[in-house]
């Protein structure tokens, strides 16, 4: 991965009172190839939905919280493993979201 890597996700429109508001996932990840690490950033948020004006992302504390690390792994290998990383983040997110519903939280 000689570029950073950045994906988003969508995971769900909730809709309540004041609007709509998605459940979103995301992931930004940077490979040095000095150290042969991959730096990983993985978020979730809130964000309303045709607002006006910047978007504001909301991080209620059910959602998994702000996730960085480092990983050694080949630039060869780095591109694999950061969506390979992104898709069990995707699954947190969703499993929150999931025992929020339930009132497990």
């Amino acid at each position: 991965m000689s570029r950073p890597y950045y994906a988003s996700e969508i995971i769900e429109t909730l809709h309540n009172g004041d609007g709509e508001t998605e459940v979103v996932a995301v992931i930004e990840a940077r490979h040095d190839p000095d150290t042969e690490k991959l730096h990983v950033r993985l978020d979730a948020f809130l964000r309303a939905v045709n607002q006006r004006g910047p978007d504001q992302e909301l991080r209620p504390d059910w959602l998994p919280h702000l996730q960085e690390a480092g990983e050694g792994v080949s630039a060869a290998d780095s591109t694999a493993l950061a969506r390979e990383l992104f898709h069990r983040w995707v699954g947190r997110v969703r499993e929150a979201l999931r025992a929020k519903r339930e009132g497990e939280i």
